[in-house]
């Protein structure tokens, strides 16, 4: 479907516009919120609409639903004038570039009050930062009906890529494998993942995939984002095609679905160590401490995913078990 070619947009050796080193702060950090913040979409704001010239898809691209995740936002500004630029040229439908937690985003923090990507539900709290943002962009979704979102985040403990997807969905799940540029498939279950943006965008008839870009601090986790940016916008044929990387379409080779979530409480501690994405764990193995839940045990032969670095007293959980699945097939 798609062809490969030299990528006109992410080149480290010859950008063609000014980037963003993530080591710039706060510098790049204000300059993203001074091109977001002016702009309103829908009652939501720091929201760029992007339109294309002929009618098509709405595609809804969020950065920075954590505000410490910096590779989504840095992409979006970098579309965002690319598109200005007249580097990328949308043919149709409409797209919605959203900071996600624009308050967090300034303060390079995860969250300010909650966690935003866990105050989706069907009660968000107005009296809090992120339960005011959640009823916003949960009003955006139901009044823009938008076909698709991609949530871009990056991750605190080694520099793994994921693509992520409610499991119950095999639409979103085929879409999500066939624009991933990542190794890894990450099936969640809504009741070990609850109040997610994908959530949100479900409920509301989209397609909902989150992409972990690398860690917080790699410089190339902008790339993997800008790449299932272009990819997601190709596969509805929104911009060129050729505008993907040659690479981007390295096919992910495993899958998996969560099993359970790591509660959280007061007094968190790791059991495990060291403590990273695809640590193998046997039936009974202790795996966490922590002055409410006590000591939590592996239910099941699993492997750990997405651990929390630091984990607050206020977080939903510190990360997930999954097994191994089959990789699906999308011919």
């Amino acid at each position: 479907m798609y062809k490969k070619r030299k990528c006109h947009i992410i080149s480290e050796e010859h950008p063609p516009y000014k980037l963003y080193p993530m080591s710039q702060t706060p510098s790049y950090r204000q300059d993203i919120l001074d091109m977001f913040s002016p702009h309103c979409t829908a009652g939501l704001s720091h929201t760029i609409t992007l339109q294309g010239a002929h009618d098509g898809d709405r595609i809804w691209l969020i950065g920075a639903t954590h505000g410490n995740e910096p590779a989504g936002a840095i992409a979006l500004a970098e579309f965002v004038r690319a598109v200005r630029n007249g580097q990328i040229t949308i043919h149709r439908g409409t797209i919605f570039c959203t900071l996600g937690n624009p308050d967090a985003f300034r303060a390079n923090v995860r969250y300010m009050e909650t966690d935003l990507n866990r105050a989706f539900d069907t009660s968000p709290n107005p009296n809090t930062v992120e339960g005011a943002r959640a009823l916003a962009m949960d009003t955006f979704m139901k009044t823009m009906h938008c076909t698709a979102a991609l949530d871009l985040h990056s991750v605190s403990i080694g520099n793994v890529r994921i693509a992520i997807c409610d499991k119950t969905n095999p639409a979103t799940r085929a879409l999500a494998q066939q624009i991933a540029a990542v190794p890894m498939m990450f099936y969640y279950d809504t009741a070990h993942i609850g109040g997610t943006l994908m959530e949100c965008v479900q409920r509301n008839n989209g397609h909902g995939i989150a992409v972990e870009c690398g860690n917080h601090t790699d410089n190339h986790a902008k790339d993997v984002a800008m790449t299932h940016i272009l990819s997601l916008l190709a596969h509805y044929e929104i911009i060129d095609s050729s505008l993907l990387p040659p690479r981007h379409k390295e096919q992910p080779t495993t899958a998996y679905e969560t099993v359970a979530s790591i509660r959280v409480g007061e007094e968190f501690q790791w059991c495990v160590h060291p403590v990273r994405t695809g640590l193998r764990l046997s039936h009974g193995d202790a795996i966490c401490h922590d002055a409410r839940n006590g000591t939590q045990y592996a239910p099941c032969d699993a492997e750990l995913f997405m651990p929390s670095k630091t984990v607050r007293p206020t977080d939903t959980d510190a990360g997930f078990l999954c097994r191994r699945v089959p990789i699906e097939s999308h011919a």
